[in-house]
């Protein structure tokens, strides 16, 4: 029952390719079923697991207006009220300063800003649902006072980089798996889509000017740090040398993609220059990346192709597309055709390569990044609104 590396996921490719090739519904529906026989005793969950996976799996797969229409009203309403109830409580924490705040509970990956995604495809009677994670992710954005005198973002955790680290003051994300740019690229979409309030407004001007705050550049342009803790806070902003590995989940791509959504959603060019000008920086800095030895989604080369692919749709230029063709030849170079899925994934920690079939990691995430190259169109499955890169 997972998004990053189950039946989920791998539901993902064939729903896609379902949409071109009527032969491949059935495939999809498989899977679907696969994953339909754990859905009865599973949690709600965030979108990469439980039931919200397999409920955004299923409307991927969905090609007429009727397609496992049950299943979805089903599951869209416990995840609906799971959400409501969920973030809801939240706020009401939010002022207590003895309650630990983590990024699992606003995240793309686990918490409200994924499940928030999957609602925002759910129609009007989700619509509360939504409402309720959209105040929980606005009210998130307010300082909140820190014991040493600092007055800290709202969304600053009180745990390390690993959700397992005691770090002592704990950290301020910049990722779009884990950060505040997860937030910060659904209250775009959602004010895009006519979810709008005065307060969302503030809440996506405190998260730019954030970033603008830690913006840094190097030889290459632009660049984000992954994280900063509270020593950094009493420094000077901007004074990292080391550029973050050009990655989906922690990286410039995925950062660079929640500043063009709110750029895009709120009519401030300025954004959408800045985060296509880090884009162009991460793709000139990867050919130089030993780091960018993972050829998926979530922490390689998959990943930056797709932000690249969706940025140039929206402003074709030769540079992306000198960026994108690059980025193809090194993952092309990776291909392993006596392999069982023609890619294998190295371990950092145990230096294996695994044959790995997931979304998130593995060749199924993969491969839909190079369906969306060779086909040059949007998917038609909305399988890339798990990355939070579509409207």
């Amino acid at each position: 029952m997972s998004l990053a590396n189950g039946f989920p996921g791998v539901t993902l490719l064939f729903a896609e390719l379902g949409h071109h090739d009527p032969y491949f519904r059935t495939v999809t529906h498989d899977y679907l079923t696969a994953a339909g026989r754990h859905a009865v005793h599973a949690s709600t969950g965030g979108l990469y697991s439980g039931l919200t996976a397999f409920a955004f799996s299923a409307r991927a797969a969905t090609v007429r207006p009727g397609d496992y229409a049950v299943l979805r009203s089903r599951t869209d309403q416990r995840i609906g009220d799971f959400a409501a109830s969920f973030s809801r409580h939240r706020v009401s924490t939010l002022p207590d300063a003895s309650q630990r705040r983590k990024f699992h509970d606003f995240d793309v990956i686990s918490g409200m800003s994924g499940v928030g995604r999957h609602l925002l495809e759910a129609g009007p009677q989700q619509a509360p649902a939504l409402a309720e994670v959209l105040t929980y992710l606005t009210e998130l954005t307010l300082p909140r006072p820190h014991h040493d005198g600092l007055v800290l973002p709202g969304w600053w955790v009180d745990h390390g980089m690993d959700f397992e680290d005691d770090t002592p003051g704990g950290h301020g994300n910049f990722g779009l798996a884990h950060g505040i740019t997860g937030p910060l690229a659904l209250l775009s979409l959602a004010w895009q889509r006519g979810h709008r309030s005065d307060s969302a407004h503030g809440a996506v001007h405190r998260i730019v000017e954030w970033l603008y705050q830690w913006q840094q550049s190097d030889s290459y342009g632009v660049f984000w740090p992954t994280g900063i803790q509270v020593q950094d806070l009493v420094g000077a902003p901007g004074t990292s040398t080391t550029a973050t590995r050009p990655s989906w989940c922690y990286g410039t791509p995925g950062i660079a993609n929640a500043l063009r959504l709110a750029g895009t959603a709120l009519g401030e060019e300025s954004w959408i220059d800045t985060a296509h000008a880090a884009l162009q920086a991460a793709a000139a800095r990867s050919r130089t990346a030993p780091e960018m030895s993972q050829p998926g989604l979530c922490h390689g080369l998959a990943g930056l192709l797709v932000g690249l692919e969706v940025f140039r749709r929206e402003r074709p230029s030769n540079v992306l597309d000198e960026s994108v063709e690059a980025t193809v030849q090194d993952i092309m170079r990776r291909h392993q055709p006596t392999e069982p899925f023609g890619f294998t994934v190295p371990q950092d920690a145990s230096g294996l390569r695994l044959d790995h079939p997931g979304f998130l990691d593995g060749v199924t995430g993969l491969l839909l990044a190079l369906w969306m190259y060779a086909t040059h169109e949007p998917p038609r499955s909305g399988w890339e609104a798990a990355l939070m890169m579509s409207w």
